[in-house]
């Protein structure tokens, strides 16, 4: 099976989000393939079967975010239309994906720390049924 993951951060330098570089490292081990879009990549050595593909973040230019977000990932997800997305702690990029992963009827994880009020509110009532917002759905791709 194969995973795709929309993350912030690939570098272990980064001060808020070098936890996300671990772990697609450690979800790899469970992977054939891991192809990962971050908005900040890094030289430092990955698992063989992690491909790691930059987005360009602009700050202030929303319109321009969402057509490059639609660029980049279109065609990866068409390519991988029976993987798992996994968008960690990117709830912005996940909401752009959602109903392009929900047309294709993709597995769509979005990891979010969030209160629970939320959680019962989007994870429970969800206009995109197959985006889940619960973190536990991380065992089911193991």
């Amino acid at each position: 099976m194969r995973l795709i993951v929309v993350n912030y951060s690939m570098s272990s330098k980064s001060l808020v989000f070098s936890h996300q570089r671990e772990v697609v490292r450690e979800l790899s081990q469970f992977f054939e393939t891991v192809e990962v879009f971050t908005t900040e990549v890094s030289s430092e050595p990955l698992p063989r079967n992690v491909k790691v593909s930059h987005i360009p973040w602009k700050a202030n230019s929303p319109l321009s975010n969402v057509v490059t977000i639609l660029k980049l990932l279109y065609p990866a997800l068409i390519r991988n239309r029976t993987s798992v997305l996994f968008t960690h702690m990117t709830d912005v990029h996940a909401a752009i994906l959602a109903p392009l992963t929900w047309l294709l009827k993709m597995r769509h994880i979005l990891c979010m720390p969030m209160p629970k009020t939320l959680d019962i509110l989007f994870g429970r009532l969800s206009l995109f049924p197959r985006l889940s917002l619960l973190p536990q759905d991380l065992a089911i791709l193991a």
